[in-house]
């Protein structure tokens, strides 16, 4: 069964658990607050203003000017401390974050990012997130697999405006969890009743099982250009190739 947007940030939490200045996004990114222990090292940085996020209060009693980007009522942490936008900017493009999570329309085989805009859709603007991708250390996508009508999100290439180049670095949805190397999506984790037939339909790009447990032959280089190959080396072509 995949893995709900909950049980991604969770997993996603769970990546980033020693690490200390993380920046997290609007949709699943922010339901990581939701899971980072709050004894631990990690400072949640959102752009809004606020180092030492906190998940969503559990009673009614939440202070009313404690949000996250969202909007959404939030909580903050030991130490946590609050500044203008500007500041938080600062932060984001300055190198002092460790790790930023966002959400993405697309993400291709080279690590490339696209997230800000749908041709024909209202364009609400590229926001902050090309401060922080430029700006963190380490980048990384959660994300559903597919789209709205089952196109996939993991491509070979982007097609959609880009957000930055290369700087995508691991990629979470509700399939499984995939690092970016060497132009292809490495397949290193499954969610749970998911089968690896299900991981190849829905990826658009280069693909390889890097499991502990995968055998050789679980590996697809490019469906398109190993197919084209397959067909040029055959002296009667398939009836379903046109």
């Amino acid at each position: 069964m995949p893995w709900s947007s909950s049980e991604i940030a969770a997993r996603v939490a769970d990546e980033v658990a020693s690490e200390k200045l993380v920046s997290i996004g609007i949709g699943i990114p922010a339901r990581v607050a939701e899971h980072i222990y709050l004894r631990g090292p990690v400072m949640l940085h959102m752009e809004n203003g606020i180092l030492g996020l906190g998940p969503r209060p559990q009673n009614q009693k939440a202070a009313l000017d404690v949000a996250n980007a969202e909007g959404s009522p939030a909580s903050a942490r030991a130490g946590a401390s609050f500044f203008d936008v500007s500041a938080a900017v600062t932060m984001m493009r300055g190198g002092h974050l460790d790790v930023a999570i966002l959400g993405a329309m697309e993400v291709d085989a080279h690590g490339d990012l696209a997230g800000w805009q749908v041709p024909g859709a209202v364009d609400s603007g590229m926001g902050g997130a090309m401060d922080l991708v430029v700006g963190a250390r380490r980048v990384l996508v959660c994300m559903s697999q597919t789209a709205r009508h089952g196109d996939s999100k993991l491509v070979e290439q982007c097609s959609l405006p880009l957000t930055a180049r290369g700087v995508v670095s691991m990629v979470f949805t509700g399939l499984g969890v995939f690092e970016i190397q060497d132009g292809a999506f490495h397949l290193l984790e499954i969610a749970p009743e998911v089968e690896w037939d299900e991981i190849v339909a829905s990826t658009a790009g280069p693909l390889i099982d890097a499991r502990p447990t995968s055998s050789p032959s679980d590996t697809r280089e490019s469906t398109e250009e190993s197919d084209q190959s397959d067909t040029q080396n055959q002296d009667v072509p398939h009836d379903d190739e046109d």
